[in-house]
């Protein structure tokens, strides 16, 4: 049976991917661009939204 990959998962990968670059120190753009996306996922999660390149662990 082939893994669905499903929007939920790719937002959590690309959360995992952004959190990587933060940590590398970052790379702005790619941040600035993503978060917008990444809030509205974590939102309907209930999650706390990032704040502008503030990701807290």
């Amino acid at each position: 049976m082939m893994f669905e990959i499903t929007d939920a998962l790719l937002c959590a990968i690309l959360g995992i991917l952004l959190a990587i670059y933060h940590q590398l120190g970052g790379i702005k753009m790619l941040q600035n661009c993503m978060i917008g996306s990444l809030n509205e996922v974590r939102g309907k999660l209930g999650l706390a939204p990032f704040r502008g390149g503030d990701v807290e662990g």
